[in-house]
């Protein structure tokens, strides 16, 4: 009897028949398909389908994959940015796993859009997270047999906001106008080591920058007062350095007493 097969399967060595007629043969396969067994005898063959399925304890996670939609980086994002988690799936055989079950989970203040998926046929699972804070996020996707893989987003502050203010002195020498600005992110937070550069109202006027790099309150400070006279409508503007993020505050003026 002579054994085939139109798969992936591996059949064992061709057999004589016992004297009942009967011969057995073994076959094995590494991919999860479907095949059929064909015994033939001269020019007569008869054929039955054999199902080989994936076993689930040797299913892992072969790739994981993090991109911004913010950055379009794969490593870096900015703060609220949305980060799409990708997870592939595969078997012993390295062949893609459909539906199975893979649980996410984040690291530090990040937050997932789902706690898990399924894969489609492909072996892919998508979930989006994001993150308010800066910070080095770890995302991990986790099968049922414990197999789990790990990628990681660094996310960044980037300075969306700055308001100037100015504390209503009557800017002379011993009262002398401090203006304040405070640098901030998309969602709020005040933020630290931010170079902000001023304008100076000209004039009369002098001017010393307090702090030139934003405190951990996100304050940068200049101090003005009048040298000699009068000056009247002065204004001045705020901007962090290598940004277009300013403000200006007008109609300053400036008093000798």
């Amino acid at each position: 009897v002579v054994w085939s097969q139109n798969g992936s399967a591996v059949v064992g060595t061709s057999a004589k028949t016992d004297g009942n007629g009967q011969t057995t043969v073994t076959f094995t396969d590494l991919k999860a398909e479907t095949v059929n067994i064909t015994a033939t005898v001269n020019s007569t063959s008869q054929s039955k389908p054999s199902s080989f399925v994936p076993d689930p304890a040797q299913f892992k996670i072969d790739q994981v994959s993090l991109k911004s939609d913010g950055t379009g980086s794969t490593s870096g994002a900015h703060i609220t940015d949305n980060i799409v988690a990708k997870v592939h799936v595969v078997d012993a055989s390295g062949t893609a796993v459909n539906n199975e079950t893979v649980t996410f989970s984040v690291s530090g203040s990040a937050t997932l859009g789902s706690p898990s998926g399924k894969t489609d046929t492909t072996g892919w699972v998508t979930v989006n997270f994001t993150d308010t804070v800066a910070e080095v996020v770890t995302f991990t996707g986790t099968l049922n047999n414990g197999s789990h893989s790990s990628a990681t987003m660094t996310f960044s502050s980037v300075p969306t906001s700055l308001v100037l203010t100015q504390n209503g002195a009557r800017g002379s020498a011993k009262d002398p106008i401090i203006y304040t600005a405070v640098v901030t992110d998309a969602v709020g937070h005040k933020l630290q080591g931010l170079t902000v550069r001023y304008t100076q109202p000209g004039g009369y006027v002098v001017c010393s920058i307090n702090n030139e790099i934003t405190d951990a309150n996100g304050e940068s400070k200049m101090t003005c007062h009048t040298s000699g006279g009068t000056s009247m409508g002065t204004s001045v503007t705020a901007t962090v350095y290598a940004t277009s993020v300013s403000d200006t505050v007008s109609g300053i003026n400036y008093y000798l007493y």
